[in-house]
């Protein structure tokens, strides 16, 4: 990513100094409120992939509705899905914070070719720690969640520049026994994929239509994911998980809960 970005591999101590403390601003904090799950105590069982597709009326009035409002669908999806692991959270986890570090698609940041469909299918994710205090409505969750969306790396370079090297602070610290020890985030790490056109296109040349993409991960030990995009104009919700860990009559319950919150607070 570096190297992508021009940036040198080796960090200044200011940004070395940075990242750690970006990092820290999150290890110190995980894991917060989460639903039940046995990751960390069982086994690992079968990769699976959940999918939930919104009918393009709904997703044409839930766009509009996010305008008007002055929101973007990434907050209003991700502040829905807080809103469903609150409901069904287990009381064990910590339910007065929300604790996370969403993956952000740096791809628009990037220079040419690697910012355009022309080029190889790849999204150059990198995570960013963020938190807000429980309980809170829809709507306070969904504004924090916009401001954190949209002024995370827009016009703010300086977070661009430690990208790589907070990345390679995380990288080091997961493999640690300390680390290793510490209780488990048991929340999907969240990532928006925001327009898939932006990335694949519907064709290419004369020959070859596109009729539907399918994303996924195979779950084997850590987080679930939780992913959500459009594609000739639906919204897909995607939720890749491990059922050794949780149930899959759980993860449908989810996908049709911020389904639920998304028309009661958008289109109701």
């Amino acid at each position: 990513m570096e190297e992508v970005l021009g940036y040198p591999e080796q960090a200044t101590q200011a940004q070395s100094e940075k990242a750690t403390a970006l990092f820290l601003s999150w290890t110190t904090r995980v894991p917060g409120i989460g639903p039940v799950s046995r990751l960390g105590t069982a086994p690992a069982g079968r990769c699976q992939n959940f999918e939930l597709m919104f009918p393009t009326k709904t997703t044409e009035a839930l766009v509009t509705a996010c305008k008007h409002r002055g929101i973007s669908m990434t907050a209003a999806i991700h502040a829905a899905y807080v809103g469903a692991i609150v409901k069904h959270a287990d009381p064990k986890s910590k339910l007065e914070e929300y604790v996370t570090a969403p993956n952000f698609n740096l791809r628009p940041y990037l220079p040419e070719p690697y910012s355009s469909s022309k080029h190889a299918v790849s999204v150059y994710y990198t995570p960013l720690p963020y938190k807000i205090d429980l309980p809170a409505s829809y709507w306070d969750i969904a504004r924090s969640l916009h401001k954190y969306y949209q002024t995370s790396f827009k016009g703010n370079p300086e977070t661009l520049e430690i990208t790589g090297y907070f990345t390679q602070a995380l990288f080091s610290a997961v493999q640690t026994p300390e680390f290793l020890a510490n209780p488990v985030s048991k929340d999907a790490l969240i990532s928006s994929l925001g327009i898939a056109e932006r990335y694949v296109q519907r064709e290419y040349g004369s020959d070859i239509k596109v009729k539907d993409i399918k994303i996924g991960i195979d779950v084997v030990m850590g987080m679930s994911f939780f992913f959500f995009y459009t594609f000739r104009d639906q919204l897909r919700l995607v939720y890749s998980f491990n059922d050794g860990f949780e149930e899959a009559e759980n993860i449908q319950m989810y996908l049709e809960e911020v389904q639920a919150v998304l028309v009661k607070e958008l289109l109701a």
